[in-house]
């Protein structure tokens, strides 16, 4: 048998596929093929021999490419100490491949977005493939998860420090100034929620939120219980600003309470679309779950930076 990729039967009417590529240094990644991951060719041993297998059916057609040393962005990390928070978290700070970012993405539940959303891969992937500018990636730790509580929902003080002191922070690290129209808020569940409150308030600084399942049935303690949606009336007292919107919601995510994840989600939508605001909206079959959200950052980050983005 000649060429690749190597075919060997597996029984069950199945065959193994065996993806190969000789030569490389630093890695080989697969675009296409059985898995829609673009997953990383492993080494065999110390040889400059890389390989990846997959069983699969006997009628499996596909198409793929291999792309040796792919450049991977980088990550480093630093403590981020606030008096006025009056504690201190992890930042992390993915800086891109192949020159300076042109776009910036912070990303809220920071450690999550890193493992349990493989952000640094999904945003790798989409700059090779010219699907969004180059971006650098903020990533936000919690510094436990009382903390979390009182500074996702809306709060002041923690918006105001995040678009000041941190982000004077990150570009004196960084050196990196983006506008605020490429500069993206993104997180799940309070994250999603943080990130519209935190944008409507700084929109001089943020210009653009990507919320995965929005917690927007959220309301203060002192508030009127059956005024749920505080997220949709802050944003419908406010003037307009240049904010764009991504928003998603889980088919399940319903249930007994009075506002769920879906119905609100579908409020502030309406709302947005209402006061003019661009908004893209989008619903999957799926729960509050970080599996559902590692797929789909990918369409949000396209749908705010992607070459069809407005600015």
């Amino acid at each position: 048998m000649a060429g690749t990729p190597l075919v060997e039967p597996a029984g069950d009417g199945r065959f193994v596929l065996t993806f190969l590529w000789r030569g490389a240094e630093r890695n080989v990644r697969l675009f296409g093929g059985p898995s829609a991951e673009h997953d990383d060719l492993q080494r065999l041993g110390a040889t400059d021999v890389w390989y990846k297998s997959y069983t699969v059916p006997a009628s499996t057609r596909l198409s793929y490419q291999l792309a040796p040393d792919v450049p991977k962005g980088r990550i480093d990390s630093f403590r981020f100490a606030s008096a006025l928070l009056g504690n201190e978290r992890k930042v992390s700070i993915y800086t891109p491949p192949g020159g300076p970012a042109q776009a910036m993405v912070v990303l809220f539940d920071g450690t999550a977005y890193q493992t349990k959303v493989p952000t640094p891969t999904i945003l790798d992937n989409l700059i090779a493939e010219k699907r969004i500018p180059p971006t650098m990636a903020v990533f936000i730790d919690n510094p436990d998860i009382a903390t979390r509580g009182r500074e996702l929902p809306p709060n002041p003080v923690f918006a105001d420090v995040l678009a000041g002191d941190l982000m004077d922070e990150v570009r004196r690290r960084t050196s990196v100034a983006v506008p605020a129209a490429r500069t993206i808020l993104a997180g799940s569940s309070f994250g999603g929620l943080a990130s519209a409150y935190v944008a409507s308030r700084h929109p001089q600084v943020f210009g653009g939120v990507l919320s995965q399942s929005g917690s927007f049935w959220w309301h203060p303690q002192d508030g009127d219980p059956t005024q749920p949606v505080y997220m949709a009336r802050v944003l419908l007292e406010k003037p307009v600003t240049p904010i764009r919107f991504y928003l998603e919601a889980g088919l399940f995510e319903t249930g007994r309470a009075q506002a769920t994840i879906l119905d609100t989600s579908h409020h502030l939508r309406d709302v947005l679309q209402a006061k003019g605001y661009e908004v893209t909206y989008r619903e999957h079959a799926a729960g509050h779950d970080y599996a559902s959200w590692r797929g789909t950052l990918a369409d949000g980050l396209v749908a705010l930076l992607g070459p069809a983005a407005g600015r």
